[in-house]
């Protein structure tokens, strides 16, 4: 596993309009459907509509044991975890589409409409050829300062490396200037760094000199790994940077 596949899948689920859910039954037997992803960000947290009267609903009333899988092509990614159904018109009123009119009349405040979010616990997945098998928990132990994922890294056993951050920015390739640089700021890792920009969107703000567009640039080091590097960065680019966002975000939860 590493920053690269995690990136991989949730372009799949981000492009996906549809996905198979499944579900205990009330004999405790496996009943799958499918549904619409409902603005999904990453493989963590999925939301989806719903009636309060569909058999889904009471399945996860009475045991919210789930599984949610994305397919495209030749590529599959699994989910296990659970589901919980949100009627808080607060919430449900964010991810109302004008396109759900036909199943809920009343609009967002139809009486039967809800949302089913569903969390992950365990992931595992197949793409391009790559496969993988992880717990949330794993993914989101701090694993370095910029965002590789050491503990399946084949260095750390062919090279016996130890990783940036228990040999104090030493890997077994001498001294890291990122480790280094986030030690400096007193940082977790980089993903707390506000030199760390947001996805530009093609906006050209993103704050990197590979987009070619930005007006600004900033840490030189982190985008000369993850982005300029051909034999040992990010592929897609910056995918090592997405995974410390996620880091951080996990530990405002």
């Amino acid at each position: 596993m590493n920053s690269n596949l995690y990136v991989k899948a949730n372009a799949i689920i981000k492009a996906s309009t549809a996905a198979y859910f499944g579900v205990p039954d009330e004999n405790g037997n496996p009943v799958v459907m499918t549904i619409t992803p409902l603005l999904p960000q990453d493989m963590l947290v999925i939301y989806f509509s719903t009636a309060l009267w569909t058999n889904k609903v009471s399945s996860i009333k009475n045991d919210k044991r789930s599984s949610l899988c994305f397919h495209a092509e030749r590529d599959n990614i699994t989910l296990v975890g659970e589901s919980e159904i949100i009627t808080d018109q607060a919430i449900t009123n964010k991810f109302w589409d004008e396109k759900l009119r036909c199943i809920f009349p009343g609009g967002e405040m139809d009486e039967h409409y809800c949302i089913i979010k569903f969390i992950t616990e365990r992931v595992s997945l197949r793409i391009g050829g790559e496969k993988a098998a992880f717990t949330v928990e794993e993914l989101l132990r701090v694993q370095s300062r910029c965002g590789l994922c050491c503990d399946w890294c084949e260095y750390k056993q062919s090279a016996n490396c130890g990783g940036c951050i228990e040999t104090n920015g030493n890997p077994f390739y001498g001294e890291c200037s990122v480790a280094k640089c986030c030690q400096t700021k007193a940082l977790a890792h980089c993903g707390e760094c506000d030199n760390v920009p947001n996805d530009c969107g093609g906006s050209g703000d993103c704050g990197y000199d590979s987009c070619f567009t930005c007006a600004k640039t900033t840490c030189p080091q982190l985008s000369a790994y993850s982005f300029a590097d051909k034999n040992h960065g990010d592929n897609p680019p910056g995918a090592r940077i997405e995974l410390t966002k996620a880091w951080k975000n996990s530990t405002k939860q």
